[in-house]
């Protein structure tokens, strides 16, 4: 496809803050669309094309949730201490904790 769908935003990043969400369909960066590479894209292509000087502007175009693509601008910025959430959660007599890593090196 020339297209990638997103999974998830990172809480209180750029995309999560513009709105996009869960299931929304990135067919272009800038002016770069996805399929310009010739093959699949990867996310770590979406990922090249996203990152940037923090405070810079950034337009994805979104389609899935709208009639034809949206523009959507994003202003760059640096994602610290989001790799990861959790919480304790009552499972019967136990707690659990429960962890979501959204990203690691």
């Amino acid at each position: 496809t020339n297209s990638l769908t997103v999974l998830g935003t990172i809480p209180g990043s750029p995309a999560e803050k513009s709105g996009i969400k869960k299931g929304d369909v990135i067919v272009g960066v800038d002016n770069v669309k996805m399929g310009d590479y010739g093959q699949t894209p990867t996310p770590d292509d979406a990922a090249a094309l996203l990152r940037g000087v923090p405070g810079t502007e950034v337009t994805v175009k979104i389609k899935g949730r709208f009639a034809g693509e949206k523009p959507i601008t994003l202003t760059r910025e640096v994602l610290k201490g989001r790799g990861a959430s959790g919480r304790v959660v009552d499972i019967g007599p136990s707690k659990v904790g429960l962890i979501k890593v959204l990203s690691f090196n």
